[in-house]
């Protein structure tokens, strides 16, 4: 019986923690942009993200910036995408280059971290 009741409580535990992602990629509508894409593809609500990337990608707007300050929330199944420039200026991106992505969050559990390359 304590075996059942701690695999629940781990099922339960899983629905709560924070599946966020960060892309770049071609945007399909405007077929010469790259777009920054953020989501948040689990159940919760994750609070006070923040975005940052080692080596910073380059951007025609302040985006970045404002990832790395933080934006308040990110609702479950949102994803907020954001132009960064012209794909004919890929060659200022480095083909060659790796970026880092960052994101920290708050969600029902606790401030969790994740990074992925």
């Amino acid at each position: 019986m304590l075996l059942m009741s701690r695999l629940g409580c781990n099922r339960n535990l899983h629905k709560l923690r924070l599946h966020r992602w960060a892309d770049i990629r071609g945007d399909e509508g405007q077929c010469q942009a790259l777009a920054l894409l953020l989501g948040n593809s689990g159940p919760s609500i994750a609070r006070n993200v923040r975005v940052l990337f080692d080596p910073a990608p380059p951007a025609t707007l302040d985006i970045l910036e404002i990832l790395s300050q933080g934006i308040s929330s990110l609702a479950p199944g949102r994803t907020m995408q954001w132009m960064l420039g012209a794909a004919h200026n890929a060659v200022d991106w480095g083909a060659q280059n790796r970026y880092r992505v960052r994101i920290d969050a708050e969600g029902p559990l606790a401030p969790s971290k994740r990074s992925s390359t």
